[in-house]
């Protein structure tokens, strides 16, 4: 399912998917020409030498995908965005953050979720026929994980954040470096999993993940530094949370009692979110369901094929060639939209490309 309002930044509208294939129509040369320089004009390119043929190639592919989604989806609208002259391999952080593939539990195929799904408890028939949690509390600004893999991180943050909200405390931004830094069970901004994410969450955080502002976004550039973990902390002025994060967790610990504490929280950080300290919960794979669920307990984290997003500007989009599932972003959302008279349900979906990128 894909769609979105243009108003929504990158709050994305997801229709049902239609298996109808449209023919798209061929740009003239000029066409293309012209497209080339309103786009170089709108985001302010300048490129120097070869890199110009360079990008224009790259264009030149990312308007022929813009064309064909154009053509599958009447109800929306593609064209040039500020990721149209990156090429396949630049856009890969943003479209192929999201490792399905990998089995990082023992014993485990598809999800390192502990919860078991029967224990949903969801009403469908007192389901309302919208919801919108960015109006309700749950839903933080939209974020930008720049050229590092971690859609992951912010997806598993906005699953967080949305439980917290939606379950009536004070939103908070949830810190994704902590994440992409310090959850060994992933792969920084080389790709990663919510489940895991949530799982480590649970077992090494004890359920608590701290504020944006106590651990600040550093990997747009698409680099992750080292963790800066304060899962320990000074008990005297004769150390301090580095010393003792970094000694206590050492495999030969060296944590005098009368220094330091790894017992509870941080007490010198601020917690975002305290949540459930059992894991997290895959939820069925029935949409009705997913939408009762989502109206009952709050966002949720959903894994989606993103190649055909990276033109879209507006409306509902109806139909997208299949993918392999490799991009990470959040549910916050569902209801229905009349265009021309037709009723058009959608999904309303957080994305972590920027403010500017509305999708």
């Amino acid at each position: 399912w894909f769609a979105l309002h243009t108003q929504s930044l990158t709050m994305v509208k997801m229709g049902v998917l239609s298996a109808i294939t449209v023919a798209a129509a061929v740009k003239s040369p000029a066409d293309r020409e012209q497209q080339w320089a309103d786009f170089k004009a709108e985001f302010a390119r300048n490129y120097a030498g070869a890199d110009e043929e360079t990008r224009f190639q790259a264009f030149m592919q990312n308007m022929d995908l813009v064309d064909d989604m154009q053509a599958r989806n009447p109800l929306a609208e593609f064209g040039f965005t500020e990721m149209s002259d990156l090429t396949e391999e630049e856009l890969i952080p943003y479209t192929q953050g999201y490792d399905a593939t990998q089995s990082p539990c023992p014993g485990l195929s598809h999800s390192c979720c502990e919860l078991p799904v029967s224990l949903l408890a969801t009403d469908l028939a007192h389901a309302p026929d919208s919801i919108d949690w960015r109006q309700n509390g749950a839903v933080t600004e939209v974020k930008d994980q720049g050229s590092c893999g971690s859609c992951w991180a912010f997806a598993a943050a906005g699953a967080v954040e949305g439980a917290w909200g939606a379950a009536g405390h004070t939103l908070k931004d949830v810190a994704v470096q902590e994440f992409v830094s310090c959850n060994e069970d992933d792969l920084g901004c080389s790709g990663g999993r919510v489940d895991t994410t949530l799982r480590w969450l649970a077992r090494e955080r004890s359920g608590n993940a701290v504020t944006e502002a106590s651990y600040p976004y550093d990997s747009a550039s698409g680099s992750a530094p080292p963790c800066n973990d304060k899962s320990c902390w000074a008990i005297s002025a004769a150390a301090t949370d580095d010393w003792c994060t970094n000694n206590c967790r050492n495999v030969v610990p060296n944590c005098p009692p009368a220094l330091c504490s790894c017992e509870g929280v941080n007490p010198h950080i601020k917690i975002a979110a305290t949540v459930t300290k059992k894991g997290c919960q895959d939820l069925p794979a029935d949409e009705d369901q997913l939408a009762a669920q989502l109206a009952q307990t709050g966002p949720f984290a959903i894994a989606i094929n993103a190649g055909p997003w990276t033109g879209y500007k507006g409306g509902i989009m109806t139909d997208c060639p299949q993918g392999s599932v490799s991009h990470g972003v959040v549910a916050v959302g569902y209801g229905t939209d009349t265009v021309d008279g037709n009723a058009t349900k959608y999904w309303l979906v957080k994305n972590s490309w920027g403010k500017s990128f509305e999708i």
